[in-house]
């Protein structure tokens, strides 16, 4: 389904404080406002090349802890698009 996008966010230790927090805030609080980034960066981009475009309300996320979790997930972020004509 060509109407969404997937992407793995990752945050390494290098750029977190002593408490865990980020230019965004703490990782759990900060999440939403780096979304939120993305998000009006995304659409102020689209809007100057006069390309329609609206988010959907809200977003899913994980954080992913095990390496493992994090290679199925990007295994099903590179296989998604070969779904999209099912």
């Amino acid at each position: 389904m060509p109407d969404h996008i997937h992407f793995l966010l990752v945050i390494d230790g290098e750029h977190l404080d002593k408490n865990g927090a980020n230019q965004f805030g703490h990782l759990k609080e900060g999440m939403p406002k780096a979304i939120s980034v993305l998000k009006a960066t995304f659409v102020s981009k689209m809007k100057k090349k006069k390309v329609q475009f609206a988010w959907q309300r809200g977003f899913y996320s994980e954080t992913i802890f095990r390496k493992q979790r994090r290679e199925q997930v990007s295994k099903y972020i590179r296989d998604n698009p070969k779904n999209w004509s099912k």
